[in-house]
């Protein structure tokens, strides 16, 4: 992630409109094999590699399809409209299938650093960062619970002076989901308390309507 001085955010509130919002509006994006994500639904591509994640497969093949056609179509200027259901099937699709949990764990390290890219790339329209962000905390293991591996970038961004405070808003939902579904454990408070003590400490300026 973003290097950032010692900084952070208070208690945040944000309506899943405002970040629905924000989330729909994306620069077109470069690479992607197919023109919309309603084309990578019935790709043929996508019934191997759901066939491959079936038999317990997550190889070079699998790894390229993942990274080179799904994963880029959270950009396309044409899933504007459908991104937030675009991020969703990404998850689910990625993972259908799987039985193994260290497919789980392969796939979800995948797609979290590609979110990761994303929020690092200064460059990067904010809006995209946003998505990034609500896609890693989207993230599920086998279990079908929040995937633990996310925690700790989501709490990372969460604090990020760095970047845009929706992106920073979005990890803060994502571990929102974490402590719900997990409870707050050993594991998420020595993730998530440093950081929500900055928070609490150091509050950022920004648009009243995100922060209280």
């Amino acid at each position: 992630m973003r290097s950032s001085p010692a900084a952070g955010m208070p208690a945040v509130s944000m309506s899943a409109a405002v970040i629905l919002a924000l989330a729909t509006s994306l620069p077109p994006a470069t690479g992607a094999d197919y023109e919309s994500w309603s084309q990578v639904e019935t790709a043929a591509e996508t019934r191997d590699y759901g066939d491959a994640l079936r038999a317990g497969s997550f190889e070079v093949t699998e790894r390229a399809f993942l990274e080179r056609v799904m994963l880029p179509q959270l950009e396309l200027e044409t899933n504007r409209a459908s991104i937030a259901e675009v991020r969703q099937r990404i998850c689910e699709l990625a993972l259908r299938g799987a039985k193994d949990p260290s497919i789980f764990e392969a796939v979800n390290s995948r797609i979290l650093a590609y979110a990761e890219a994303l929020a690092d790339d200064a460059d990067r329209d904010p809006l995209l960062t946003v998505n990034a962000m609500l896609l890693a905390g989207e993230l599920e293991g086998a279990d079908r619970k929040p995937w633990p591996g996310s925690m700790p970038t989501l709490a990372e961004a969460t604090g990020n002076a760095d970047l845009p405070l929706a992106a920073r808003i979005a990890a803060l939902a994502g571990l929102e989901r974490h402590a719900i579904a997990g409870g707050v454990n050993d594991a998420f408070r020595k993730a998530v308390a440093p950081v929500l003590a900055q928070v609490l400490e150091n509050p950022p300026e920004g648009d009243p309507a995100a922060v209280t």
